[in-house]
């Protein structure tokens, strides 16, 4: 291969495109506003206050409230991958699609795992409806309840009823699925959604790599989530018949406001 021939582009979009078709982490978390640099914004708008109209009398006119939430990209990862021929993989959709889809898979299931015991450790304790100490013994006789009452505890704190989703493991799915009252007919997708169920509005999200013992609630305007490529380059390999392809990403993700998450331990 010839260096000059790299489509490194080409490269990074099969990568964004697989990483996305793989990972949960885009669905269940806020993009930033703004990118400078090594750094991002996040806008949080805080509503403002309905005033009593007469005719005749003056109109206030108040400003946009809004807090400015910066979060650094203080997370990197890298990925590197040997094949026999650059120019032969790149000139292969198909080929390159299968070489970059384990990369991005691979790091798709690290950052959404890392997010969700991320917020499960800033849960607020108010949030938390059972402890540690007393967790929840699951069956198929209160597993669909459980969640519906998660669910009624974040409507109490008057977040949006909108891109709520549970994680939650596969033996939690299959308590789900022996009570009648849950949708059999339905898909799931890579990423670990389930398309054609939800419970009380909410959608479900089920991986192997889940926790085991425990239930999260999340809505989507909770956690702040940017990730951008640094780098992606070829090398004829020096140790090794053969050539390379390497790239760099950096990511980071914040809370963006506490109240978006409902946790409870368990047992099955």
């Amino acid at each position: 291969m010839a260096l000059e021939n790299f489509k490194k582009t080409l490269w990074e979009q099969k990568v964004l495109e697989n990483f996305n078709e793989v990972g949960f982490i885009g669905e269940i978390t806020t993009p930033p506003t703004e990118v400078r640099g090594e750094k991002v914004i996040f806008n949080r708008i805080t509503p403002n206050a309905w005033k009593d109209y007469q005719a005749g009398t003056k109109i206030t006119w108040d400003t946009v409230a809004s807090t400015k939430v910066e979060m650094a990209f203080d997370k990197q990862k890298y990925w590197a991958v040997q094949v026999d021929d650059v120019d032969k993989v790149q000139a292969d959709n198909d080929v390159l699609g299968a070489v970059t889809k384990g990369q991005s898979g691979a790091l798709g299931e690290i950052i959404d795992q890392e997010v969700v015991k991320y917020v499960i450790a800033n849960t607020e304790q108010e949030n938390i409806i059972a402890a540690a100490e007393s967790k929840i013994n699951i069956t198929k006789e209160n597993a669909y309840d459980t969640l519906v009452d998660m669910n009624v505890h974040m409507s109490d704190k008057k977040v949006p009823m909108a891109d709520r989703y549970f994680i939650i493991s596969n033996k939690y799915l299959g308590l789900l699925e022996k009570d009648d009252r849950f949708t059999k007919n339905y898909t799931i997708l890579e990423s670990g959604i389930i398309d054609g169920a939800n419970i009380n509005g909410a959608k479900l999200i089920v991986r192997a790599d889940n926790p085991q013992d425990k239930i999260l609630l999340m809505q989507k305007s909770g956690i702040g989530y940017a990730m951008q490529i640094n780098e992606t380059e070829a090398m004829r390999l020096q140790d090794y018949i053969g050539e390379g392809v390497r790239g760099l990403v950096s990511y980071g993700y914040t809370i963006l406001k506490s109240e978006c998450s409902v946790l409870a331990n368990i047992t099955i």
